[in-house]
């Protein structure tokens, strides 16, 4: 199986998946998740999930981290601090993820249901006309 995340602080661009409409720009985001058909339900897409969760919330801790450093004095490295439009401060990466999936793949929606992902807004898919759901959890903040 795989799956992918992005986490910058700045996905807004034209065309954007992470436009501040669609999901906000903090946000990041799990995509293109896939596993073979031969290895479906054996537990891989939620083993993939739950990866994907860690590994957001160890860039959340370590973004809040280098905050709390930046805020002592040190200075923090660069990479993870951005700033909102017409503002100097800093942007934490947030501690949830967002997803879009098909509305048809009801089998990946109740996966993601069940692992606690609540469903923000249907949207229509401009190129395919097809009904996608966009999706978020938030993450706890064990292990900071």
């Amino acid at each position: 199986g795989m799956v992918e995340v992005d986490a910058r602080l700045d996905k807004t661009g034209p065309g954007s998946i992470m436009d501040t409409r669609n999901i906000g720009k903090d946000g990041p985001y799990m995509c293109n998740l896939a596993v073979d058909d031969k290895c479906q339900r054996q537990g891989i897409a939620t083993a993939l999930v739950k990866e994907c969760e860690r590994q957001v919330q160890e860039w959340h801790n370590q973004d809040r981290q280098s905050m709390e450093q930046r805020l002592g004095g040190a200075q923090p490295p660069d990479a993870f601090f951005s700033s909102s439009p017409g503002t100097s401060h800093p942007l934490i990466i947030s501690n949830s993820l967002c997803l879009k999936v098909r509305e048809s793949n009801q089998a990946a929606v109740q996966l993601y249901t069940k692992l606690g992902y609540r469903s923000l807004r249907k949207e229509t898919e401009e190129k395919s006309g097809e009904t996608v759901v966009l999706m978020r959890k938030e993450l706890s903040s064990v292990g900071r």
